[in-house]
């Protein structure tokens, strides 16, 4: 499991703060906790890999491609698993079991907009035979366009990308994609190397 090792984001904000003279007491913005996953189907030769293309009009890394998942509802008591299977209900209409989610990481940081956030990315893994597609996302959005549009972040475009073949400039090119995704695709593609390697 990929470790991004944890900063205290808070304390180093009001310290830069203090120095600049400004309030010592000071904290960064409020630090949300997530719960992302990146959704994939199982190839013969790769895998293809699902994922949302941002709105040009949110607030934090628009129009970039991100991961589904949201906001874990701590005063509700959820845990990461149960945010990351009901967020992925809410933005695709796709039901997975706790079980079958695989913890890739976990993240703190701050976002591109200067928010405090830390949380934790899992992938799933949908076989050959049961595997998604991007029309069955984009069906599930359309019929719940009027409750999704009562949300403050609404789910993007659905994209699907495979490495290499038919991708390779979005491949290239990984500032299309937000951090979290970045290092969710490079940690399921090395997770599976390393599977391969021991068959």
């Amino acid at each position: 499991m990929l470790h991004i090792p944890k900063r205290n984001v808070a304390f180093e904000a009001s310290s830069k703060l203090a120095e600049r003279g400004i309030g010592v007491h000071e904290e960064a913005r409020t630090k949300d906790r997530f719960a992302l996953v990146l959704l994939k189907n199982e190839g013969f030769v790769r895998p293809t890999y699902f994922l949302e293309r941002r709105l040009d009009s949110d607030d934090v890394y628009p129009g970039r491609l991100g991961l589904y998942g949201g906001l874990i509802e701590e005063e509700k008591h959820e845990t990461a698993l149960e945010a990351a299977v009901r967020e992925i209900w809410e933005e695709t209409g796709i039901t997975v079991a706790q079980k079958d989610l695989v913890r890739l990481y976990e993240f703190t940081g701050e976002n591109d907009r200067g928010d405090a956030n830390e949380g934790e990315v899992f992938v799933h893994t949908f076989r050959r035979t049961k595997g998604i597609s991007t029309q069955r996302i984009a069906l599930h959005q359309r019929l719940n366009r009027e409750k999704m549009q009562r949300t403050d972040d609404k789910p993007g475009m659905p994209v699907a990308v495979r490495p290499g073949l038919g991708n390779f400039s979005v491949w290239l090119d990984w500032q299309r994609f937000t951090p979290q995704t970045a290092f969710a695709l490079l940690a399921d593609l090395d997770r599976e190397r390393r599977a391969n390697r021991s068959r």
